[in-house]
Protein backbone atom coordinates (compact mmCIF):
# COMPACT_ATOMS: atom_id res chain seq x y z
CA UNK A 1 0.00 0.00 0.00
CA UNK A 2 1.81 3.49 -1.16
CA UNK A 3 1.70 6.17 1.36
CA UNK A 4 -1.06 8.04 -0.08
CA UNK A 5 -3.48 4.87 -0.46
CA UNK A 6 -2.87 4.67 3.46
CA UNK A 7 -3.27 8.48 4.08
CA UNK A 8 -6.88 8.24 2.25
CA UNK A 9 -8.11 5.87 4.75
CA UNK A 10 -7.34 7.87 7.74
CA UNK A 11 -10.17 8.72 10.19
CA UNK A 12 -9.03 12.49 9.86
CA UNK A 13 -8.39 12.06 6.19
CA UNK A 14 -11.70 10.56 5.48
CA UNK A 15 -13.71 12.92 7.83
CA UNK A 16 -12.49 16.11 6.72
CA UNK A 17 -13.24 15.09 2.52
CA UNK A 18 -16.56 14.72 4.06
CA UNK A 19 -17.23 17.97 5.29
CA UNK A 20 -15.49 19.49 1.96
CA UNK A 21 -18.73 17.69 0.31
CA UNK A 22 -20.87 18.80 2.59
CA UNK A 23 -21.73 15.23 3.94
CA UNK A 24 -21.62 13.51 6.97
CA UNK A 25 -19.74 10.34 7.24
CA UNK A 26 -22.84 8.59 6.67
CA UNK A 27 -23.28 10.24 3.44
CA UNK A 28 -26.31 12.75 4.65
CA UNK A 29 -26.09 16.10 2.84
CA UNK A 30 -25.45 18.79 5.27
CA UNK A 31 -26.67 22.43 5.23
CA UNK A 32 -23.46 25.08 5.54
CA UNK A 33 -24.90 25.91 9.16
CA UNK A 34 -24.73 22.11 10.14
CA UNK A 35 -20.87 21.91 9.31
CA UNK A 36 -19.90 24.58 11.78
CA UNK A 37 -21.42 22.34 14.39
CA UNK A 38 -20.72 18.54 13.27
CA UNK A 39 -18.50 16.91 15.78
CA UNK A 40 -15.80 15.15 14.64
CA UNK A 41 -14.77 11.64 15.19
CA UNK A 42 -11.23 12.29 16.43
CA UNK A 43 -9.59 14.41 19.19
CA UNK A 44 -6.06 15.14 18.80
CA UNK A 45 -6.21 16.90 22.54
CA UNK A 46 -8.66 15.93 25.00
CA UNK A 47 -11.59 18.43 26.04
CA UNK A 48 -10.70 20.59 23.09
CA UNK A 49 -13.62 19.97 20.90
CA UNK A 50 -16.20 20.07 24.38
CA UNK A 51 -14.70 23.67 24.58
CA UNK A 52 -15.08 24.84 21.07
CA UNK A 53 -18.77 23.35 21.17
CA UNK A 54 -19.24 25.45 24.57
CA UNK A 55 -17.81 28.34 23.00
CA UNK A 56 -20.07 28.19 19.57
CA UNK A 57 -23.22 27.28 21.82
CA UNK A 58 -22.51 30.28 24.77
CA UNK A 59 -20.22 32.68 23.24
CA UNK A 60 -18.65 35.17 25.58
CA UNK A 61 -16.54 38.19 25.13
CA UNK A 62 -14.72 38.37 22.15
CA UNK A 63 -16.33 34.68 20.91
CA UNK A 64 -19.79 36.77 20.78
CA UNK A 65 -19.23 39.08 18.10
CA UNK A 66 -17.57 36.48 15.70
CA UNK A 67 -19.81 33.55 16.56
CA UNK A 68 -22.99 35.71 15.35
CA UNK A 69 -20.94 36.50 12.44
CA UNK A 70 -20.23 33.21 11.38
CA UNK A 71 -23.58 31.82 11.83
CA UNK A 72 -25.17 34.67 10.27
CA UNK A 73 -23.03 34.21 7.17
CA UNK A 74 -23.58 30.71 6.88
CA UNK A 75 -27.28 30.82 7.50
CA UNK A 76 -27.56 33.70 4.68
CA UNK A 77 -25.93 31.08 2.24
CA UNK A 78 -27.98 28.12 3.82
CA UNK A 79 -31.68 30.50 3.46
CA UNK A 80 -31.03 31.82 -0.39
CA UNK A 81 -30.88 28.00 -1.40
CA UNK A 82 -34.03 27.42 0.34
CA UNK A 83 -35.91 30.22 -0.71
CA UNK A 84 -34.10 30.01 -4.51
CA UNK A 85 -33.43 26.54 -5.11
CA UNK A 86 -29.48 27.82 -6.01
CA UNK A 87 -26.97 28.35 -3.95
CA UNK A 88 -25.60 31.83 -3.11
CA UNK A 89 -22.32 31.35 -5.19
CA UNK A 90 -24.73 31.17 -8.42
CA UNK A 91 -26.22 34.68 -7.76
CA UNK A 92 -24.13 36.96 -9.67
CA UNK A 93 -25.07 39.88 -7.46
CA UNK A 94 -25.14 38.53 -3.88
CA UNK A 95 -22.66 35.49 -4.37
CA UNK A 96 -19.61 37.90 -4.83
CA UNK A 97 -20.25 39.87 -2.20
CA UNK A 98 -20.80 36.89 0.27
CA UNK A 99 -17.87 35.64 -0.71
CA UNK A 100 -15.87 38.93 0.44
CA UNK A 101 -17.43 38.79 3.64
CA UNK A 102 -16.37 35.26 3.95
CA UNK A 103 -13.02 35.86 3.15
CA UNK A 104 -13.23 38.95 5.87
CA UNK A 105 -14.06 36.52 8.43
CA UNK A 106 -10.99 34.37 7.62
CA UNK A 107 -9.08 37.54 8.29
CA UNK A 108 -10.78 38.10 11.89
CA UNK A 109 -9.56 34.32 12.70
CA UNK A 110 -6.02 36.63 13.06
CA UNK A 111 -7.04 38.51 16.07
CA UNK A 112 -7.75 37.69 19.44
CA UNK A 113 -11.15 35.56 19.49
CA UNK A 114 -10.44 33.62 22.59
CA UNK A 115 -8.77 30.87 24.19
CA UNK A 116 -12.05 28.49 23.51
CA UNK A 117 -12.48 28.06 19.71
CA UNK A 118 -11.13 26.33 17.52
CA UNK A 119 -9.75 28.26 14.53
CA UNK A 120 -8.69 25.61 12.80
CA UNK A 121 -12.01 24.31 12.38
CA UNK A 122 -13.70 27.41 12.10
CA UNK A 123 -10.79 28.30 9.06
CA UNK A 124 -12.08 24.89 7.61
CA UNK A 125 -15.58 25.64 7.73
CA UNK A 126 -15.21 28.92 5.78
CA UNK A 127 -12.98 27.51 3.09
CA UNK A 128 -14.76 24.85 2.51
CA UNK A 129 -18.43 26.92 1.85
CA UNK A 130 -16.69 29.33 -0.21
CA UNK A 131 -15.31 26.29 -2.43
CA UNK A 132 -19.24 24.80 -2.03
CA UNK A 133 -20.00 27.81 -3.58
CA UNK A 134 -17.56 28.20 -6.15
CA UNK A 135 -15.69 30.58 -5.00
CA UNK A 136 -11.05 30.00 -4.91
CA UNK A 137 -10.94 31.03 -1.43
CA UNK A 138 -6.96 31.83 -2.09
CA UNK A 139 -7.87 34.36 -4.09
CA UNK A 140 -10.37 36.30 -2.33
Amino acid sequence: MTLMELLSKSPLVVELNARLEKKDLEGKEMTLSETLTKHPTYESIPGYWARHEDALAHPRNQELPLVIMLRGWLAYADMHKAQFESGIGRDSLLGPQWAVIGAALRALLNGDVGRRLDLGVLDGVLYSALQAEGFDPESL
